[in-house]
């Protein structure tokens, strides 16, 4: 039987292996915190910290979130133990709320931008499901594919000033 102490355990050694393999990039996480409170949400939620904004911000816009999150979402879709178990990465900026009602306040906030995300979208694309800001405001990026010569896949994020939206995107060449 999985229990929620083999999946933390899982869910541990990954960031772990991660903060290694990170160790020679100039922006690098400040800490993280792994959030599940079954009381309350079936989810387990990987918050990634950075020590301000203006990190977190340049860590949006040169790639490092996204390849933390192409990291941590390709192993995690490889594991049968995580199959069915709500999860999602969060980039946030830090230090790590650590106890009372400011990581009370926290975690509630991971669950709500969740569930935003999980909503189906009546807006017919014009506002962000994760933010909530207009959708033509946000920014495609990515590497560009040099079978295509244009991108194929990348993150996306929002222009509005003190936003961190983050979105994964690629295209379907397969119809």
């Amino acid at each position: 039987m999985i229990t929620p102490q083999h999946i933390a355990s899982y869910l541990e050694d990954l960031v772990q292996h991660l903060l290694t393999a990170l160790q020679d990039f100039d922006l690098k996480p400040l800490e993280y915190g792994i959030y599940h409170y079954p009381d309350h949400h079936p989810g387990w939620f990987i918050a990634v910290f950075f020590a301000d904004k203006v990190d977190l911000e340049r860590a949006l816009a040169d790639g490092t979130c996204y390849q933390m999150h192409s990291f941590l979402t390709k192993s995690l879709a490889g594991e049968e133990l995580l199959a069915e178990v709500p999860r999602d990465i969060f980039f946030e900026v830090g230090p790590r709320p650590t106890e009372g009602r400011p990581m009370d306040i926290f975690y509630l906030n991971l669950i709500m931008k969740y569930e935003r995300r999980q909503t189906e979208d009546d807006s017919e694309g014009e506002i962000c499901q994760a933010c909530g800001h207009p959708f033509e405001q946000h920014q495609m990026l990515g590497p560009v594919d040099e079978k295509v010569g244009t991108p194929t896949h990348g993150w996306m994020t929002c222009d509005q000033e003190g936003c961190h939206c983050f979105q994964t995107w690629d295209l379907n060449f397969a119809g």
